[in-house]
């Protein structure tokens, strides 16, 4: 099911729900469809997870986010439907478990989408699912991870401000990629930032666009004004020349985002001098 999986527990003081949330990602081989769901087994002494493992196939029931959602759409614009973590987690109804023998374990049935890889040569998805169990007070707001072996290591602590999205806990704590201290840039799924990117090209070509093109443009910035692609043209040229991708990486380090966040600001500074 997969080669290595990392996750945390969100700090149950910071809910205001009578269960408790699992979120974490997981690599495999295998290319899933996003949306899909599975069981999962986690085996704690109370204190720490010893062991994670999957007892079941993945299955794609109570899709949220299924074809017809897309009905009427070009299907190169298909992306634009294409669901987030934080949408996933406010629509997706998801199995609880409870009457283990030892209460010290969780089966839980979670949901993933796919997102960018964070190792080449493989898939990389987040998921989510809920919890009933006491031992989530104890072992929350600690990354778990697994080695190549299946070994379970303690990673970094995972922090969250009340009021921010859930989700946020990916971006804002370096305690990800299986103890590389790396965070990610975005819980979008990879469908929807490649379209994102390809259309973002488009946009900052300078070519001229039929009436077609235009219209999907309309569609993919319906929130944006001109005084954005402003910075968007600016900051993409900053980050060419300062040797990055012109698009944000999506697993990144501290240093990646305090350099990125420099360039920004540059490039706020150079609009406000046009």
């Amino acid at each position: 099911m997969f080669n290595q999986i990392e996750l945390f527990f969100v700090n149950p003081s910071i809910m205001s729900v009578s269960h408790q949330i699992l979120m974490g990602h997981f690599t495999s081989n295998r290319d899933f469809k996003h949306e899909g769901c599975f069981d999962l087994y986690i085996k704690t002494d109370g204190e720490k997870v010893k062991n994670v493992f999957a007892t079941s196939e993945v299955v794609y029931e109570n899709l949220v986010f299924s074809d017809y959602a897309n009905s009427g759409f070009d299907n190169e614009m298909n992306f634009l439907n294409s669901p987030s973590l934080n949408a996933l987690m406010g629509s997706k109804k998801l199995k609880t478990y409870s009457g283990l023998m030892n209460e010290k374990d969780m089966l839980v049935q979670v949901c993933f989408l796919q997102v960018p890889s964070l190792n080449e040569n493989e898939f990389s998805y987040l998921f989510f699912g809920f919890v009933n169990n006491k031992v989530v007070e104890k072992i929350h707001s600690k990354v778990f991870f697994t080695d190549r072996d299946g070994n379970v290591h303690e990673g970094n602590e995972v922090k969250h401000k009340m009021g921010n999205n859930i989700s946020t806990h990916f971006i804002h704590n370096y305690s990800f990629g299986f103890g590389r201290n790396i965070a990610l840039s975005s819980t979008s799924s990879k469908d929807y930032l490649e379209g994102l990117a390809k259309y973002k090209k488009i946009k900052l070509s300078g070519e001229n666009l039929d009436t077609e093109m235009q219209k999907k443009l309309k569609m993919v910035y319906a929130f944006y004004d001109e005084d954005f692609f402003k910075y968007l043209s600016v900051f993409t040229k900053l980050m060419k020349e300062n040797g990055f991708s012109e698009n944000l990486d999506f697993w990144v380090s501290k240093d990646y985002n305090e350099k990125v966040e420099i360039l920004s600001k540059k490039a706020i500074a150079e609009i406000k001098d046009f």
